[in-house]
């Protein structure tokens, strides 16, 4: 969750990448992927807000735009262990469409 309320176009979003990406050194000397592997992101506008998702998803955080605000955020874990029996059941399509996403 995010700690601090932040201008939006500053950077920090956390954003959703492909699994199978190139990453490379920016001219900052951090680790980033290119714009057009970003499947999805969220901005880190909003003290309070949270993302919640599976963190075998790829992922990263975006790196501050000079002028920015400091990024404060916590992460939290939760674990369990699902029931099989219990589970829902994936049809044909969403199983594709979860194999499909993956990629």
């Amino acid at each position: 969750g995010y700690l601090t309320d932040r201008p939006t176009g500053l950077g920090g979003a956390t954003r959703f990448v492909k699994d199978s990406i190139d990453v490379y050194l920016d001219e900052n000397g951090l680790y980033t992927t290119r714009d057009d592997d970003v499947l999805h992101r969220v901005e880190a506008d909003k003290e309070g807000k949270a993302v919640v998702f599976f963190h075998d998803l790829m992922h990263d955080g975006e790196a501050l735009k000079e002028g920015s605000a400091p990024k404060w955020l916590f992460r939290t874990e939760i674990m369990y262990e699902r029931d099989p029996e219990t589970a829902p059941k994936l049809s044909s399509e969403e199983k594709e469409a979860q194999e499909l996403f993956k990629k």
